[in-house]
Parts: structure tokens; C-alpha cells; sequence
């Protein structure tokens, strides 16, 4: 899985059955780290039978003791669709502080935050805009609650990806981490995106290489497993949100339940996004790719089992073939799919 810990932590809980691998298993996150189980256990204790709202980014350990989990992009209809009166919000305080805003319920606020996030500032934003009168600021939420109120748009990067697309504006500010402009440019090559800091770069999503990658699929290491009565509890508040026990417990109306289970829907979709591999599904056993930068004609291309798990990244090709680091991908991943299949047949 080439993302940071609690991403594949992520994964392998949602699909217990197969085997996740981390190209890095030091690449990990400070904000989920800034909070531990007993910081959690302690507000718990204190605030007494208040739903503990946990965002994505956090261990298995704090999933497996909060009641929800949200995104960025559906923190506020999840706080909202509780229908109490108060919440524990964990563990980003900037997402929390963006919550309130959108919401009459009381958030209980854990005091953490994203150090990549934190390097954004209103007065180089205020430069930037000077540079580019026209510009639009598109911000996430985990930014400095400051930032977020100057932006004309505060959003997840799914969300950051959408409004670019829709947006006249030929010049865009993103506030969030730098990697995110690669890709909105390779998404939409005829616009500008401008980095609010170029110095917003998260050094633990830098560790996840492609020489690791391969050296991960080579040798099978770095397995990720997360013990069981942890990983269940986990996914119950990953994958059944909100929690009717939860509504029921804070009194929620019958009218409130039925909003829960269609917000469910809504939770499961958003979080396909945090561990699902960018795949643009066509027929059935092809996938549509669009050239080395993300863009020119379409084209379709074969893919069966290990290899069309393949990240869309992994399977551009260059002008006159594919690279060579993504031929040893393609190798491995024929490889891995005949010794399964010998494995069936034995």
C-alpha cells in the first residue's frame, strides 16, 4: 500500500483477508500519532456517554475506541447526523475548529494538528494573491482556521480536484500538501496551480518510493496486521456510520436513524477514496489510461487480477514502451498471479 501507516492499517481492516503490504513501515503520521489511547480514554472518562468522532487519520488502536470515523470531506454531515448535543472530535483541532462552524453541536476538541498544514500563513497567501490578482484559494481544512477563512473554498483533495475542474478561474492557491498540486495538474493540465508553501511537503508520505515499492513486492515484507479484537472494533466504526447504538444511546428520533443509514451509504463511498487505488473502470478486464501526463487520447489496455491492482501511476507508459521500473512491476505482478494460481491447482 503506498501511503503512510494508518492508510494501510486502513486497508487491511477494511479487507482482513488479504495481505497488505508497506513499502516503509516508517512512513508514518504525525497527526495520528499526536494523540494516544490513553489521551483518548482520559476525554472519555471525563466527558462521560459523549460520541467520540474519530478523523481517518488515526491509528487502528484510536478507530478501534471511537464510535465514528469521518473524512475531510464528510466530517461536518457526519458530526451533524448524530443528532446529540456534543461530540469528542479527534484528534485535529483545525478539522474541528471547521466543524463548529457548520454545526450547533458542541465539539470537545483534542489538541492536534497536521505540522505540514501548520506551515501555511495568511501573509505569503496575501503575496501569492498579489502575484495573481485573479487567483482562487482552495484550502483544507486541516489548515490554520485563519487560512480557511480567507480561502474562497475549503474542501477535501477530492474535493480540491472537483472545484478546479468547475471553477472559470485560469489561477488556483492550494493550501495543502505540495503532492497534491502534481496531481491537479496532471488532472488538468490548462489551469495554474500555485502552492501556498512550497515548503508544505509531508517528509513521511516522501519515504514511499518506487525502489521500495519494488523491494516490498520482491521480498514480501513489511506485512501489515492489526490483532483482531482491535481491527473488528475498528471496523464497526469505519464501516457502519453512524452507529444506531450510538443514536440510540444519545436519544436520537426515528427520523434520525433513518438519516443514519443513508448517511452510511455516503461514509462508505468516501472512504473507498482513502484506500482505494486510482482505477478508472471501462469494460470489463480493461482500464482507460490517458498517456504519460494524465491527458491526450484515451486508451484501453488489458488488465487481470495482481496486475489490475497495479496504481494507475505505475501503468503509464513512456513514449516507446514502459520504463523499466514499471516492466519489474508488471513482471512481479504476472509472477505473483501464476504461483497463485498454481498454489489453487495444487
Amino acid at each position: 500500500f503506498c501511503g503512510v501507516m494508518f492508510m494501510a492499517e486502513s486497508a487491511y481492516i477494511l479487507n482482513p483477508d488479504k495481505k497488505v503490504l508497506i513499502p516503509d513501515p516508517s512512513a508514518g503520521c504525525p497527526l495520528a500519532d499526536s494523540i494516544t489511547l490513553r489521551d483518548l480514554l482520559e476525554m472519555k472518562k471525563k466527558y462521560g456517554n459523549v460520541p467520540v468522532v474519530s478523523y481517518v487519520n488515526t491509528t487502528a488502536e484510536i478507530k478501534a475506541n471511537s464510535d465514528v470515523c469521518c473524512t475531510s470531506s464528510n466530517a461536518v454531515k457526519v458530526v451533524n447526523s448524530l443528532g446529540v448535543d456534543r461530540v469528542i472530535f479527534t484528534p485535529d483541532e483545525n478539522l474541528a475548529s471547521y466543524v463548529q462552524k457548520h454545526t450547533t453541536c458542541d465539539i470537545v476538541v483534542y489538541p492536534g494538528f497536521c505540522p505540514t498544514h501548520r506551515l501555511f500563513k495568511v501573509d505569503n497567501i496575501k503575496k501569492l494573491k498579489e502575484q495573481y490578482p485573479d487567483a482562487v484559494v482552495i484550502a483544507h481544512p486541516e489548515s490554520d482556521p485563519e487560512v480557511c477563512d480567507m480561502a474562497d473554498y475549503v474542501t477535501s483533495t477530492e474535493g480540491m480536484l472537483k472545484i478546479s475542474r468547475e471553477i472559470e478561474a485560469k489561477n488556483i492557491i492550494i493550501a495543502t500538501e505540495t503532492g497534491m498540486i502534481n496531481r491537479l495538474k496532471m488532472e488538468i493540465p490548462h489551469k495554474n496551480f500555485i502552492a501556498a508553501s512550497e515548503h508544505a511537503i509531508c517528509r513521511d508520505m516522501k519515504k514511499i518510493t518506487l525502489e521500495k515499492l519494488i523491494a516490498a513486492m520482491e521480498q514480501m515484507q513489511y506485512v501489515i496486521s492489526v490483532p483482531e479484537p482491535i481491527r473488528s472494533r475498528a471496523r464497526r466504526a469505519l464501516d457502519a456510520h453512524p452507529r444506531r447504538e450510538v443514536l440510540r444511546r444519545a436519544g436520537a428520533s426515528q427520523d434520525l436513524l433513518a438519516q443514519g443509514d443513508r448517511l452510511h451509504r455516503s461514509q462508505r463511498a468516501a472512504l473507498s477514496l482513502v484506500v482505494a487505488r486510482r482505477v478508472r473502470p471501462t469494460a470489463q478486464g480493461c482500464q482507460e489510461t490517458r498517456g504519460r501526463y494524465g491527458h491526450g487520447r484515451p486508451r484501453r489496455r488489458r488488465t487481470r487480477g495482481i496486475a489490475a491492482q497495479t496504481p494507475v501511476l505505475f501503468r503509464r507508459q513512456a513514449p516507446g514502451g514502459p520504463s523499466r521500473s514499471e516492466a519489474r512491476i508488471h513482471r512481479l505482478a504476472r509472477q505473483a498471479r501464476v504461483s497463485r494460481t498454481r498454489r489453487v491447482g495444487d
